[in-house]
């Protein structure tokens, strides 16, 4: 069942570069969500529960809060938190914004394999680290236009009188503190840490 998980996935992420790519370039993948799929394909075809474990908090966290925002935004007719308004606008095709459909499914597929393999109480630290690379540098490497990650604007109004350097030095604090570490508490709670390798899922036999 691995196995085909893992090629499904790698085919997914194919899939996804292709329509990615030509339409918004590679500076997308400074978001948290889309820099998982990496870390998350790499944590697949290597067994490594510590790389899954680093992005499951971010992961079920973001991808619940997305779906809400889409969820409620569909009956209302957009987004609440402005966070999803991309999904209800003609700026990017159609196929770009049925990628975004990810952040539904991933968060399955992170469970799963905590399910299976159990969760490091050492991700929360690497997702750390991994977290702040990424929102540094796409404050040093993406357009403010995009705002990647939020690091050149608050979504609020009125805040923009913050200046840039400030903000990016808050943004380094709230996110561990408000993302990363309430879904490692939740994650720790929820999946045992087991010792040794990350076992295969054994299939029921008839």
């Amino acid at each position: 069942m691995m196995g085909g998980v893992r090629l499904a996935f790698t085919a997914w992420m194919l899939l996804w570069l292709a329509i990615l790519l030509p339409e918004v370039g590679p500076q997308n993948f400074f978001w948290l969500c889309n820099a998982a799929k990496f870390v998350l394909l790499l944590a697949l075809w290597t067994r490594n529960r510590l790389l899954v474990s680093s992005q499951a908090g971010t992961v079920v966290l973001v991808g619940a809060g997305w779906t809400l925002d889409v969820g409620v935004g569909v009956i209302v007719g957009g987004s609440v938190t402005g966070l999803t308004a991309y999904m209800f606008e003609d700026q990017l095709s159609l196929a770009m914004r049925l990628t975004s459909l990810y952040h539904v499914v991933l968060p399955v597929l992170v469970l799963w394999l905590l399910w299976c393999w159990g969760y490091d109480r050492r991700g929360w630290w690497l997702q750390c680290l991994f977290g702040t690379a990424l929102v540094a540098g796409g404050w040093l490497l993406t357009e403010p236009r995009r705002n990647i990650n939020l690091v050149f604007q608050p979504a609020l109004a009125g805040w923009e009188a913050i200046p840039g350097g400030v903000w990016l030095a808050l943004l380094l604090i709230a996110y561990p503190l408000v993302i990363y570490l309430p879904g490692h508490w939740l994650l720790a709670r929820l999946f045992a840490e087991r010792p040794g390798d990350p076992a295969e899922p054994e299939l029921p036999t008839p």
